[in-house]
C-alpha cells in the first residue's frame, strides 16, 4: 500500500505489514547535502501505546536485535519515540523472504538446488552460533534463543545475503518482559519437540527449527503436516502437535537429497535434544563439510543469481525486521485497504500464534518414519485444544529441568494478547450457540404453560 506521510525525520513510502502489536513500513530518511537512505520503521499500533505490557514486549525485542551485529542478522539502527509511538529504524534488507520463495518455486514446480538451500542454511546457523553464544557488555552470557526460526523470518537480499530477522519472541536473561504467564509462541510446523510441549528451550530448539526449515527447501513439503487445510478442525491441531511432540516425519532417500544433507537431517530432527548438534557451529561445520561434496554451486553469488531468476517475474516484496503475516481477524481490514487476492494472500501464512499451557503426563516418542503424502496448508488457525499433546520427556541445558504439558491452543496473537477485533475462539461460539438453544427452549416452554393456562 503507497503511501507518502510524515513520521518525525522520517518519510513512509508504504505499509508492508501489520500484526496484533504494531505495523511496519517502508521509510526514507533525508538530511543535509542530499543524504538520503531507504530503512524500515517498526512502530506500535496508538491504541497500545499507553499499554506497559505492549510497550515492555516492544522495547524487549529492540532491545535484544540492537545487541546483535552480525552479517547475517538484520541490524537495528535506533529504538526512538515519535508523538506518542515508539518505533523501532531498522536495517532495509532489498529481496524476499524464503518463505516468499518456496512459494514462488511451488508455482513454478521445482525446487532450490540443494547446494543453494545448504548455502542458505548454514548462513543461519552462522547468525545462530553468533547470537547463541552473544555475551553483553559486562561478558555475561546472555543465552539467547530466537524461538522463532522459520521461513519468513529468513531473508535472502538481491546480492545474496541471508540474514535472520525478527528477534520478537526471543528470549534472553536480560528481557524485562518474558513470555506472559503459561503463554507459548511460536509456529506449529516450525516448532522443536520440546517447544510444543512447552518445556523451557536452549540453543538446540532453534537448531531443530532450522532443521525444519532446511528439510521444506530440499522437499517443498514440511516434515509435520496432516491431509488436508490445517486450522479447520480442534483436531487437526492436535494431530500436527502430537506429530511434532513425537517428531514424526519422512526421511528423504538418497535418490531425493544428498547424503550429506540426509545426515544433516538426522541429527538436526530428533526427539532429543542430546541427539542433536548441541551448537549452531558444529551444525554448520557439517553443512559446509556436505558442500564440499556436493557437484553444484552453492555460492553466495549463484544464491543471488538464482533468488533474482525465480522472483524477477513479480515484485520482489521488501520484508525487513519483524513483518508478521496478518492475523486472520484482520482479514476484513486487509480487504478494506487493498485487492481481495492481495488480502488473501497476506494472511495465508505461517503465523506466529501463542498457546496456553497446563501440566500433564508425556508418552514415549516414536521413530521418525512416518509418510504423509499430502501437504498441508499453512498451520495459520489459533484454536482451543484441550487434548494432551505426548512426548517424551528430554534432558535440559545447564542444569534446567524440563516440565511435563499439556497444550492449549488460544487466540491470543504473537505477543500475547487478543488484539483488536479478533474473533472468538470455536469452543466460545459453541457455547454461546448452547445458551441460546436452551434460552430458546426455556421461552417456548414458558410461552406454551401460559397457553395452556389461558385455554
Amino acid at each position: 500500500m503507497a503511501i507518502e506521510v510524515s513520521f518525525g525525520r522520517f518519510q513512509l513510502l508504504r505499509r508492508i505489514a501489520q500484526g496484533g502489536m504494531a505495523e511496519v513500513y517502508l521509510a526514507q530518511q533525508t538530511g543535509p547535502a542530499g543524504f538520503s537512505k531507504q530503512l524500515v520503521i517498526k512502530k506500535i499500533h496508538p491504541h497500545l501505546a499507553h499499554n506497559e505490557e505492549f510497550v515492555g514486549m516492544f522495547l524487549d525485542e529492540a532491545r535484544v536485535a540492537a545487541l546483535l551485529s552480525h552479517p547475517n542478522i538484520g541490524q537495528i539502527y535506533e529504538l526512538g519515540e515519535e508523538h506518542g509511538q515508539y518505533y523501532i529504524a531498522m536495517e532495509h534488507i532489498d529481496g524476499c523472504n524464503l518463505r516468499q520463495l518456496n512459494k514462488r518455486l511451488r508455482r513454478k514446480g521445482i525446487l532450490i538446488p540443494p547446494e543453494l538451500a545448504a548455502r542458505i542454511a548454514a548462513d543461519v546457523c552462522n547468525a545462530l552460533d553468533y547470537a547463541h553464544r552473544f555475551r553483553d557488555g559486562n561478558e555475561k552470557l546472555l543465552r539467547l534463543v530466537h524461538r522463532d526460526i522459520s521461513p519468513q523470518n529468513v531473508m535472502i537480499s538481491r546480492d545474496g545475503a541471508v540474514k535472520l530477522i525478527d528477534f520478537g519472541i526471543a528470549k534472553a536473561t536480560t528481557n524485562q518482559q518474558l513470555t506472559q504467564g503459561n503463554v507459548l509462541k511460536g509456529k506449529f510446523s516450525y516448532m522443536s519437540p520440546e517447544q510444543a510441549s512447552g518445556k523451557r528451550l536452549d540453543r538446540r530448539s532453534d537448531i531443530f527449527s532450522l532443521g525444519v526449515v532446511l528439510y521444506e527447501m530440499l522437499l517443498g513439503e514440511k516434515p509435520f503436516r496432516i491431509p488436508g487445510q490445517v486450522g479447520k478442525s480442534r483436531s487437526d491441531n492436535t494431530e500436527l502437535l502430537r506429530l511434532v511432540t513425537r517428531c514424526e516425519y519422512r526421511l528423504p532417500n538418497s535418490g531425493e537429497v544428498p547424503e550429506g544433507l540426509i545426515a544433516f537431517l538426522k541429527r538436526t530432527l530428533t526427539a532429543h535434544r542430546g541427539d542433536r548438534f548441541q551448537t549452531a557451529r558444529e551444525a554448520r561445520d557439517m553443512l559446509e563439510s556436505a558442500l564440499e561434496e556436493m557437484p553444484g554451486d552453492g555460492s553466495t553469488r549463484r544464491l543471488a543469481r538464482f533468488v533474482t531468476e525465480i522472483m524477477s517475474e513479480e515484485e520482489i516484496r521488501t520484508n525487513s525486521g519483524s513483518l508478521p503475516s496478518l492475523e486472520a481477524s484482520q482479514l476484513a481490514r486487509a480487504v478494506a485497504g487493498a485487492g481481495q487476492a492481495e488480502a488473501l494472500e497476506a494472511v495465508d501464512g505461517d503465523a506466529t500464534v501463542a498457546m496456553d499451557l497446563a501440566t500433564v503426563t508425556i508418552d514415549q516418542a516414536r521413530s521418525p518414519f512416518d509418510s504423509h503424502a499430502s501437504e498441508a496448508s499453512d498451520d495459520t488457525a489459533i484454536v482451543e485444544v484441550d487434548e494432551i499433546i505426548d512426548s517424551h520427556s528430554v534432558e535440559g541445558l545447564g542444569g534446567h529441568g524440563d516440565a511435563p504439558t499439556r497444550i492449549r491452543v488460544s487466540t491470543l496473537d504473537a505477543y500475547g494478547t487478543q488484539g483488536s477485533g479478533t474473533a472468538q475462539t470455536a469452543l466460545h461460539a459453541d457455547r454461546i450457540s448452547r445458551n441460546a438453544i436452551i434460552l430458546v427452549a426455556a421461552f417456548g416452554a414458558t410461552a406454551g404453560f401460559i397457553a395452556a393456562l389461558l385455554l
